[in-house]
């Protein structure tokens, strides 16, 4: 072998050697768990004990976070329940496994979604952590997770019963399901609600999409323009999901309208009129088959706005 091969091949035999004790000596940090990046997930907890944490200043990206300790009961305790799963729905979104760090105090694991991301903090005291990662975690879509018996036995069967209560009980389950859905699966949006002796399927929509600038809106315009672009479709869509159920006999939508001055409070919150809308099933039925215009629904219908009854503005567009 001449002296300069030997050479090279001394010094790459040092060098590797010398790469091996240092890695020896400062190990590359464990992943934390048995689940390898990149994996799609459909998590089990329940939208409500996803906390808000923050809006990233540089994506917008929304994150929440839960945190996972171990129960002196025995399983997991999630927001300090034991019975964290018929908390409410799960969010019935597949997210993927990103990042897993470790503190002091934390195992904190990271999921990415296109509109947000979640961190679960697993206590350092439970002492499998990979167990209480599946228990709060399904590995796989959301279609598998809507075939596996975990979603069919602890979740339909134990949360439905608790969304759907009173007349809306008899409601078939796929219709259900369905209105669920609709909603984005969030429950809390359902309720059974008692009026003036009739018992409603109600139904809270959340806020009107568009902020209404009060200089130039007033209240029954803007009442009357949330309820031609959004309130009235619900009432029809919700009526066919459904199907007129007959242990129903009404409906009940729930929408905040929000406004603020766009002259002297253009960065401020705003404000929110509460429009309530209660309408018969008969009525509903009859504006589904098109025998009632808009105008008509609206005036056959209860209108309440924070709580004060009012008369039916003209509907119409802006």
């Amino acid at each position: 072998m001449k002296a300069s091969t030997f050479l090279k091949a001394l010094f790459l035999a040092i060098t590797f050697l010398g790469a091996e004790a240092i890695a020896q000596k400062n190990p590359a940090p464990a992943w934390g768990l048995d689940v390898p990046r990149g994996t799609t997930v459909v998590l089990k907890i329940p939208n409500k004990l996803l906390g808000f944490e923050r809006v990233s200043t540089w994506s917008g990206a929304v994150s929440y976070g839960a945190v996972i300790e171990q129960s002196q009961k025995g399983g997991y305790l999630i927001g300090g329940l034991n019975d964290w799963r018929v908390a409410g729905w799960t969010m019935m979104r597949q997210v993927v496994l990103e990042k897993v760090t470790r503190d002091k105090n934390f195992l904190e694991v990271e999921f990415r979604d296109p509109l947000f991301n979640i961190k679960l903090r697993f206590a350092n005291g439970i002492p499998d952590i990979n167990a209480a990662f599946r228990d709060v975690a399904f590995l796989g879509t959301v279609a598998e997770f809507e075939a596996s018996d975990y979603y069919k036995q602890e979740v339909i069967a134990k949360l439905l019963p608790a969304v759907f209560t009173g007349k809306l009980a008899s409601i078939p389950v796929q219709r259900k399901m369905d209105m669920l859905k609709e909603l984005k699966y969030i429950d809390s949006a359902i309720a059974t609600e008692s009026y003036k002796g009739a018992e409603y399927l109600s139904i809270n929509v959340g806020g009107d999409t568009e902020v209404y600038n009060s200089n130039r809106v007033d209240q029954p315009t803007r009442i009357a323009h949330s309820l031609n672009q959004r309130v009235l479709y619900y009432f029809k869509r919700i009526a066919r999901i459904i199907r007129f159920h007959p242990d129903v006999d009404g409906i009940k939508i729930t929408i905040l309208v929000p406004y603020k001055d766009f002259i002297t409070a253009y960065y401020s919150t705003p404000y929110y009129d509460r429009l309530e809308v209660y309408a018969p099933m008969d009525t509903i039925r009859q504006f589904v088959d098109n025998e009632l215009t808009n105008q008509e629904f609206a005036e056959e219908s209860i209108l309440l706005v924070n709580g004060n009854r009012i008369q039916a503005p003209p509907v119409k567009s802006l």
